[in-house]
């Protein structure tokens, strides 16, 4: 609904403030004018306390600025930017206004009406014009000055909302019957101030000509010809061709109040009126959603009760389909068997005016071809497919309760994109998880074979108190700093791992014994090099020296290893982002393996000798060598990946 807000104080607190109090707990995006007036920065500060979302109408001239700012600041920066006010009652300008409200899903925008002078050619603020009996009805307020365009443009979209109590009265609603979706329309019976009964029935067009004997043409009642149905499914087809959700009016004049208000009783020997096309604007961002769920793999699929040709239509401007034979009917869906379907299910991606049957059908046949699937639905009729599927998805806002609880996740703002965000976190969890596992194995796998080796070769590497200094310092920060990681560019272009997968799935399991026998030689090698710089000779006895050193690289190679582990197979040179929390934990864990080395007490309650600056490099060198070793191994794998 569009409102205008007049640059009077006293009509602002007599007509605004009775409309905004009535529905502020309902509104959740609104757009207001640029806090010209102290009144409409009111109104903002209003709807920010009540935590809406703002967003603010302004107008490029140069008289806003300071009023701009403030309005801004209270909404955060978000504003749909029009041209001076001079051009902004040209025409189609307010028309461009609504078509910019409603890609911005505002539910009410709140805008300052100026004084257009036909002469000057001049927009003005001028308050001695405004007279409240120059209104055209009593319920609208308007500059007497107003061009007809935009009074034409109030009248048919500004005030729909605020004149249906107006019907309401002269046309009180004496009975109905509801809408289901196997019959795909709904009735209501009227009784009009003169006594006259009458019944509208709204509905799918192909459903509600069914039921139609006369029509309306010329405002005289006529026989449905089979060529006047053959141009109003043309018609019917047109608009849906367009993308445009059609609707079809009918009526039927009684007599007197009707026996019964039974579907079957009402719709029946009805006189058709029109076609009404609704447009239900793609959100701007779903698009790009679509195209980021087949570059990951994940194929989407429409389920509607909409036309077959509107949901086609829709469907090819989303890329979901790329051809209208990729399309089926829920008629088409009963003449077909359960196992004729599950062989062809591949074949189609729109399923329109389908039944909750259906729905469950359609799941029942994916599923059966070996995919996981996600359902998503907001009604009571789509809670059995949403139960039948491996993931169901219910909507915060619009679903009802029984579909909120059947659901496994619900989406707190009702958007596609939601669900591909939630794919790629999910993604991203989950890669953590096996890198940090990894991780850890390969760390711990080198500690057992680096014991193993050493007790085989009779001498101690390291004493049960070096392997928890370890385990506590150098294993645990960097896994739980990779569980922070965030996802890899390439994590949405990657094909949907099986269900059967286990965690070592993918070369994992190679990976950990791979990794835990280089860091096993590295840390050997510190130690023989350790004892043959304090002794000499190239000899396998204990050795301080080379304890100390081995201690010094099993810990600072596990460190290091941990930055191999942001990613599985890149490189991490081209990672375009850092892991903060994986920098901290190296910091921590450097600091504290120097400190246990040459901090006397605790040097001597660990048993480590003070080794010279020389042994102390030579041992961070080979702990650093896992480093380059990893990132050859990773083009290696990465090259036969790629001839896979």
């Amino acid at each position: 609904v569009i409102l205008p807000v007049y640059s009077v104080e006293k009509y602002l607190k007599e007509c605004l403030d009775s409309i905004l109090n009535q529905t502020l707990q309902e509104i959740e995006v609104i757009c207001v004018d640029d806090g010209s007036t102290d009144r409409s920065l009111e109104i903002l500060r209003e709807y920010e306390k009540k935590d809406k979302r703002v967003i603010v109408l302004t107008q490029e001239n140069k008289g806003a600025g300071a009023a701009r700012n403030k309005g801004l600041a209270i909404a955060k920066g978000e504003y749909l930017s029009f041209l001076d006010s001079d051009d902004f009652f040209a025409s189609g300008m307010l028309e461009e206004a609504y078509r910019r409200c409603v890609e911005k899903k505002a539910q009410i925008c709140v805008y300052q009406v100026l004084r257009y002078n036909e002469k000057t050619k001049e927009t003005i603020y001028d308050k001695g014009s405004f007279k409240k009996e120059n209104a055209p009805r009593k319920d609208v307020f308007c500059y007497k000055d107003m061009p007809d365009h935009i009074l034409d443009s109030f009248q048919n979209w500004a005030w729909n909302k605020l004149i249906s109590h107006e019907l309401v009265k002269k046309y009180p609603r004496i009975g109905e019957a509801p809408f289901d979706s196997s019959r795909k329309m709904m009735s209501t019976v009227h009784k009009s101030d003169d006594g006259k009964i009458i019944q509208f029935t709204k509905g799918a067009p192909d459903e509600v000509l069914k039921r139609c004997t006369k029509a309306l043409i010329g405002g005289k009642e006529v026989e449905l010809t089979s060529e006047i149905r053959e141009n109003i499914l043309k018609a019917n087809k047109g608009m849906a061709d367009k993308a445009l959700r059609v609707l079809c009016g009918a009526k039927r004049d009684w007599n007197s109040e009707p026996e019964s208000f039974e579907p079957d009783f009402l719709e029946k020997d009805l006189c058709y009126l029109g076609l009404s096309g609704m447009i239900d604007p793609i959100r701007p961002e779903v698009k790009d959603a679509i195209v980021e769920c087949k570059e990951a793999g994940i194929r989407p699929v429409m389920i509607t009760g909409d036309h077959k040709d509107t949901a086609a239509a829709i469907a090819m401007q989303l890329g979901i389909i790329t051809s209208a034979e990729q399309a089926i009917t829920g008629a088409q869906l009963n003449e077909i068997s359960d196992e004729e379907l599950s062989k062809t299910i591949q074949n189609y991606s729109v399923y329109a005016r389908v039944q909750p049957e259906h729905k469950v059908r359609i799941v029942n046949a994916w599923r059966s071809k070996g995919y996981i699937t996600a359902m998503t639905g907001d009604g009571v009729n789509d809670a059995p497919s949403i139960k039948s599927a491996d993931i169901g998805v219910g909507m915060g806002i619009t679903g009802t309760d029984v579909t909120k609880n059947v659901a496994d996740m619900v989406l707190a703002d009702d958007n596609f994109a939601t669900i591909v965000s939630a794919v790629e976190e999910g993604r991203r969890i989950y890669d953590n998880i096996r890198k940090a596992i990894q991780f850890l194995l390969s760390s711990n796998l080198a500690e057992v074979l680096a014991i193993f080796a050493a007790t085989i070769l009779g001498f101690v590497i390291l004493e049960p108190a070096h392997l928890l200094w370890i385990n506590l310092i150098t294993d645990c920060f960097p896994a739980i700093a990779l569980g922070m990681e965030q996802s890899e560019r390439d994590i949405m272009k990657r094909a949907p791992r099986s269900a059967n997968d286990g965690i070592f799935a993918g070369g994992m399991g190679f990976d950990v014994a791979m990794q835990g026998v280089i860091i096993t030689c590295l840390t050997m090698a510190a130690y023989f090099i350790g004892h043959f710089m304090e002794a000499g000779v190239w000899e396998a006895v204990n050795s301080a020296d080379g304890t100390t050193m081995a201690f010094l690289t099993l810990s600072m190679v596990e460190i290091f290893h941990s930055f191999n582990m942001r990613s599985r197979r890149g490189s991490i040179f081209s990672m375009p982002h850092r892991n903060k929390y994986l920098w901290g934990a190296m910091v921590v864990s450097f600091i504290c393996t120097t400190a246990v080395i040459y901090v006397p007490f605790l040097s001597n309650a660990f048993g480590f000798e003070h080794i010279s600056i020389a042994e102390y490099a030579v041992a961070m060198g080979l702990a650093f060598l896992i480093i380059p070793i990893m990132e050859i191994i990773k083009a290696i794998e990465r090259k036969i990946e790629s001839k896979k």
